[in-house]
């Protein structure tokens, strides 16, 4: 008589988690693969994380931080599947806020390189000399006010999408995970650096290359647009992947999130620093 060895049963999937190749629902499956398009699941039943940024302390920070921003926005299936294990909330606010460091220090080495650049016209401000004059002038509390905005831009803006990933009907462990994974979510900003250093190279060139700088101001405007659209698409294609019983909720944070962004940017640079500057004003004048 033939006799056959049955494979261990494995525990049941406790969640509404869902297959990245099928968005099948794997709440209570048993096996290590998926019922529906057979699809191993065997990675997935691991309950480490397969994020390198959680083992930073191990293969080095900067390695696991670039290893991490590759695998969202290069490999946003195998990112998605880590919903169904641990996402530390935590690592996900680390993640974000050394994502906004990425954007800050060449946001501050810009203005400083504009602070020292040889006097002349700016870039392509060849009939404006008086503007050109006035903004050299403001330079110094540039490199005080502006860096400061900027933070508050980012936070608010990399804070904002998080509020689309924990739908009430998910477990509490759910939309915590949910919430981490939106912050990993805004790894494309750490390309932000590239347009910069394209700002700063361009500050940095004398007044005789103006015409050079000009070209890489462009090019670095053209980046940002790019760079913009990457961000909007991770962020949508992720919270589609992780929540498949929410896409509704998905295709509303796309719509509205660009309308947000831009309504958070008006507060931050337009808003508040006229606020500011009145309170000032009145100050000086009350005393």
């Amino acid at each position: 008589m033939r006799s056959f060895v049955l494979a261990p049963s494995l525990p049941a999937i406790e969640f509404d988690v869902f297959c990245q190749e099928c968005s099948y629902n794997l709440r209570g499956l048993t096996g290590d693969r998926c019922p529906e398009c057979g699809d191993s699941l065997a990675g997935l039943r691991s309950r480490v994380s397969g994020l390198p940024w959680t083992h930073r302390r191990e293969a080095g920070r900067l390695k696991a931080y670039w290893k991490t921003v590759y695998l969202v926005v290069f490999r946003r299936k195998r990112f998605c599947s880590e919903m169904i294990r641990p996402v530390d909330y935590a690592d996900g606010q680390r993640f974000r806020w050394v994502t906004i460091l990425h954007v800050i220090v060449p946001v501050v080495v810009f203005l400083a390189t504009l602070a020292v650049r040889p006097r002349g016209r700016l870039f392509f401000l060849t009939h404006l000399n008086e503007l050109s004059g006035a903004v050299r002038a403001s330079l110094p509390w540039s490199l005080l006010v502006f860096p400061v905005l900027c933070i508050l831009f980012l936070a608010g803006g990399t804070g904002i999408p998080s509020y689309f990933f924990h739908p009430r009907e998910l477990p509490v462990e759910l939309q915590n995970r949910a919430i981490a994974m939106s912050y990993y979510a805004q790894a494309a900003l750490a390309f932000a650096i590239v347009p910069l250093g394209c700002l700063i190279a361009a500050s940095a060139l004398p007044p005789p290359f103006e015409p050079s700088a000009t070209w890489l101001i462009c090019f670095a405007a053209a980046l940002f647009g790019v760079l913009f659209f990457v961000l909007w698409s991770d962020l949508f294609h992720i919270a589609w992947r992780v929540m498949p019983g929410h896409r509704g909720r998905a295709t509303m944070m796309a719509i509205v999130l660009p309308f947000l962004w831009l309504i958070l940017g008006l507060l931050v640079f337009v808003v508040l620093p006229l606020v500011v500057l009145y309170v000032y004003l009145l100050t000086i004048a009350v005393f």
